[in-house]
């Protein structure tokens, strides 16, 4: 089966004019959280990861800034970097663990 075959159907999340998938690509486990998850997520393994769930019809990745101290959010960001399709990306308010708040919105 190949991903052409998958068509999802889109949908109009609030008024933000992108079209997304009604199925997510969680990312809280590509974050790298071993004092949280009792494991590591390797960078080279996450990225693989991402990439192969990015070249399925989801379009809809979905992370917060607490997710590895924000790692799952970086690692989301040298994926798509690289990929031309359109993406929304979900993500939460809330605090990475560090007292670095790099992420300030």
């Amino acid at each position: 089966m190949t991903h052409a075959s998958c068509a999802l159907p889109l949908r109009l999340p609030g008024q933000t004019g992108f079209q997304v998938t009604p199925i997510r690509i969680g990312c809280t486990l590509l974050g790298n959280s071993p004092e949280t998850l009792a494991y590591s997520v390797a960078e080279d393994q996450a990225i693989a990861t991402l990439t192969e769930a990015f070249r399925s019809p989801i379009n809809f990745p979905d992370t917060a800034t607490a997710y590895g101290d924000g790692e799952s959010e970086r690692r989301i960001g040298v994926v798509l970097r690289n990929l031309s399709a359109a993406w929304l990306h979900a993500g939460d308010q809330s605090r990475p663990r560090s007292d670095d708040w790099r992420f300030q919105r």
